[in-house]
């Protein structure tokens, strides 16, 4: 038993080094985007982070975290020590993706809400680097260290955790997958998108409407916000179906508000919004992990995917932010309505 809670500490260590990484290296695309002087795009590099998802999700379900981790590793290592800056960024963009598939496919449980609690704390350290760069605006080339650092940090942890820390969730959990695979990744798909875009338009929403009427740099108290809307969602009393219909009810009525709200009251429905919004999304991710079985990593990369088909839209969409979030608000009401009866049954039939 205290071997078993050691090693989810260090998978939980391990699980928020690799989220950060991603962070420090995806999350400054745009940057990276304007450092090599239109030689490459933020759509091309956003594809690349794709296929590092898709392929470091299946190598780690295929194989296991430790290798997974270690391929991501030299992947970083090419990024930092690679000689064209071209090529090095390409490879820093694609370790992104790599190891954030690894990461949301590290824990292991059939429990949907400690799922989702474990993905939001580790999201939450993505959003965490993502203010790190807001308030320190460090170099390309720190941030590049720094990342490589924290996949090395966490490949180390993964080899000194025994392997039964990745026991595979309860096979009637694959078997019910199984047989309808493709109407489940279409569900995934589906659910994730509307996480993601309820997330991303509602964050859009809320930074252009400031930056405009207030200041610019007031993009790192909402990034606060997000970070810690997920730390909230990792709590115990605060999870599962509940918190997502919570959420997206406080998201919706936010994004309802915020343009009919006066000029002072702007900051404050944003930060409401952003506190809310930000923990939808990992606790989707969640459900798909804790339905996922042994190929949860691969699964999880498809949610996140799915996520990042709304970024696209998030600009030029934002004003529609309130459409996602009242499809999560059905979604999570049945969710919710359906967990309720569950348990409803589990005590009549203990009674009994």
């Amino acid at each position: 038993m205290h071997r078993q809670a050691s090693n989810q500490i260090k998978i939980t260590i391990a699980g928020c080094l690799l989220a950060a990484s991603c962070a420090l290296s995806f999350g400054q695309r745009k940057i990276i985007a304007a450092s090599l002087e239109n030689e490459a795009s933020v759509e091309l590099l956003t594809g690349i982070f794709i296929l590092g998802l898709l392929f470091g999700g299946l190598t780690k379900d295929i194989l296991n975290s430790r290798n997974a981790g270690l391929i991501g590793c030299m992947l970083f290592f090419f990024g930092v020590f690679g000689e064209a800056q071209l090529a090095s960024l390409y490879w820093l963009i694609f370790g992104g993706g790599w190891v954030l598939a690894i990461s949301n496919g590290l824990f292991s449980t059939s429990d949907e809400c400690a799922a989702g609690r474990w993905l939001n704390f580790t999201h939450a350290f993505y959003r965490g680097a993502g203010l790190f760069i807001l308030l320190a605006s460090p170099s390309l080339h720190t941030t590049k260290w720094i990342g490589f650092s924290f996949v090395l940090l966490a490949t180390l942890i993964l080899y000194f955790t025994t392997q039964d820390s990745e026991t595979p969730s309860p096979k009637k959990i694959t078997d019910k997958v199984g047989p309808k695979i493709s109407w489940f990744i279409a569900l995934l798909v589906s659910i994730n998108f509307l996480a993601g875009a309820t997330e991303l338009w509602s964050e859009q929403l809320f930074t252009n409407t400031i930056a405009i009427a207030l200041l610019k740099e007031y993009d790192w108290i909402l990034a606060g916000m997000m970070f810690l809307g997920r730390l909230l969602a990792c709590t115990p009393w605060f999870c599962g179906p509940r918190q997502l219909l919570i959420c997206s009810v406080i998201t919706s009525l936010a994004i309802f508000i915020f343009p009919l709200a006066t000029h002072s009251l702007l900051p404050i429905i944003a930060m409401i919004g952003a506190f809310f919004s930000a923990s939808i999304f990992p606790s989707v991710l969640g459900w798909v992990a804790s339905v996922g079985g042994r190929w949860r990593g691969t699964l999880c990369g498809f949610g996140q995917i799915a996520c990042m088909l709304a970024a696209p839209l998030a600009v030029t969409s934002s004003k529609y932010a309130l459409v996602p979030g009242l499809s999560l608000i059905i979604i999570s009401s049945y969710m919710f309505w359906s967990s309720t009866m569950s348990q409803r049954l589990k005590h009549q039939r203990s009674d009994l």
